[in-house]
């Protein structure tokens, strides 16, 4: 973002669009587009990337809670609830909103969901990042998966050797 900002890069994807408000809000920068179906809360005003004329490209990010495979399932519902309820207090909701995070629906913060929700991003992103293994010699950056209110702006590709790429 610094790059960005400082005028050494012209265009980037924010991986989360959090990173970017400060910079949005002071007018450091300008936000295109956002990478995902609807507008984006936090910046009503910038167009979603259908609007923009690139339909169909979304990416943002999501974050789950994972416990080991042999959890018992009495375990993983009660540390469901615990933070569904955390997602649900009105101050955690108020900061994470305040942050640009979009929090899912009840419907989506179950156990079911997020393992839907992860088989579906392993199916839409496993061609690409193989695809990509291919055209970079062999080695495959991490890719960070969607949700609503994600990349706002397109930086060059790290290199693996300076953030952290594996080979493989």
């Amino acid at each position: 973002m610094q790059d960005l900002v400082g005028g050494q890069i012209d265009l980037r994807f924010a991986a989360e669009g959090s990173q970017s408000l400060p910079y949005l809000r002071d007018g450091q920068i300008k936000a295109l587009a956002v990478l995902a179906p609807a507008r984006w809360a936090p910046t009503p005003g910038v167009p979603t990337i259908d609007e923009a004329g690139v339909p169909g490209l979304y990416l943002s990010l999501w974050n789950g809670i994972w416990a080991p495979k042999a959890t018992p399932h009495d375990v993983i519902m009660k540390l469901n609830g615990v933070i569904r309820s955390a997602l649900a207090d009105a101050a955690v909701k108020q900061r994470l909103l305040e942050l640009g995070q979009v929090i899912p629906s009840s419907e989506q913060q179950t156990p079911q969901a997020l393992a839907a929700d992860h088989k579906s991003e392993i199916e839409k992103w496993w061609p690409i990042i193989k695809a990509a293994n291919r055209l970079s010699n062999g080695y495959c950056g991490g890719l960070h998966s969607a949700r609503p209110g994600g990349p706002l702006a397109v930086d060059r590709l790290p290199s693996h050797e300076s953030e952290g790429w594996s080979k493989g």
